[in-house]
């Protein structure tokens, strides 16, 4: 069996990018003979870049016309929905069976006309794929179709270049860790308020940074932070391949605190999880289906974050290799999921 596969490509690696990259091999190696075909952006950014991108939904849309096997396409965000949208009536003109992979809740947080209307074209042969079952269900508040709605978690898609060596469970320090583009929108300066108050309360703490400093804000609590926690505060920059598999094994604790309003399931904490590395989030987006009950912790508002999280990290300090195991089995827990989900929509296609 053949299918397209439409959507963002690396460069540049951004957790689409990824994932989309790691379905085509999972299908490559269930013996489909997929077309992958990029409409992602340039490496470059500004104007050129966004003109490349038109270029490349305009070829995807001529394909699309030439063809008549199964086609994925990974749904663009913000304007971008509207370019699927036409994406997906082309598709339907020429009767093909088409699955849209969902990556983002501005669609779901926020009711998308693009979005109505490409609910109401799938019908009872086309899917649409979602991150977990709290996504499923939020879509399902949002939208009517006849699509078929198959759940599959991300925890199949992410480096299988794992260390498990985890925490260091004969220690009590507590070595905190972040990684994202570094905004206050996804919690920096919660995770160094969290910090803070550990070494205000006597407690042996570090905190390491991980990832590109976005907004001058973020640059600014940064330096503030460096004031008060001296060589407590650890800034490694953008991490990438083998470089990000040791800043899991540099950490005791992933924290996650964001906020951001279209937050869906971010890859790191899955990365994090399947490092042996507990994680404590905010309840956003389908954060709750990553972390279970065996992940770490969720708090569901942010004015509990730092009082909620101080205790979970006073009383788990010394239960580090459970709390290692536990986040293990929550990652093992989703992989045998994602298999069995992969497996239900590839049974799927016609």
């Amino acid at each position: 069996m053949q299918i397209d596969l439409i959507g963002p490509f690396p460069p540049p690696v951004h957790g689409q990018s990824l994932v989309t990259d790691k379905l085509s091999e999972k299908l490559s190696n269930h013996g489909l003979l997929v077309q992958r075909i990029d409409v992602g952006e340039s490496a470059n950014r500004g104007a050129l870049s966004r003109l490349i991108r038109l270029w490349r939904n305009l070829k995807a849309a001529a394909i699309s016309t030439t063809r008549s096997w199964p086609i994925y396409i990974s749904l663009n965000s913000n304007r971008g929905v509207w370019i699927s949208l036409a994406l997906v009536a082309i598709a339907k003109t020429r009767g093909r069976q088409i699955s849209v992979h969902m990556h983002s809740y501005a669609t779901i947080n926020k009711k998308h006309l693009a979005m109505s209307a490409m609910a109401k074209f799938l019908g009872k042969e086309d899917a649409f794929i979602l991150l977990g079952p709290k996504m499923q269900a939020d879509f399902l508040r949002v939208y009517t179709t006849k699509a078929h709605l198959f759940p599959i978690n991300n925890s199949g898609f992410i480096s299988q270049e794992r260390s498990h060596s985890g925490p260091e469970p004969a220690s009590t320090s507590i070595r905190l860790g972040h990684l994202s583009n570094l905004t206050i929108e996804k919690g920096l300066d919660l995770c160094i308020d969290l910090a803070v108050k550990c070494k205000e309360q006597g407690l042996d703490v570090t905190l390491t940074l991980a990832g590109p400093v976005i907004t001058s804000a973020a640059s600014a609590a940064i330096e503030k932070a460096k004031n008060v926690l001296g060589e407590s505060l650890i800034y490694r920059g953008p991490l990438y391949g083998a470089k990000k598999n040791d800043f899991y094994q540099e950490i005791d604790f992933f924290i996650f605190p964001s906020s951001y309003v279209n937050e869906a399931y971010p890859l790191v904490i899955l990365e994090s999880i399947s490092n042996g590395v507990p994680c404590i989030s905010l309840k956003c987006g389908g954060i709750e289906d990553i972390i279970g009950e065996n992940g770490g912790l969720l708090v569901s508002q942010r004015e509990e974050f730092i009082g909620s999280a101080l205790n979970y990290l006073e009383a788990s300090r010394q239960r580090k290799e459970t709390l290692k195991d536990m986040a293990l089995s929550q990652f093992s827990k989703l992989e045998k999921m994602h298999t069995s989900e992969l497996q239900s929509w590839l049974s799927a296609l016609k």
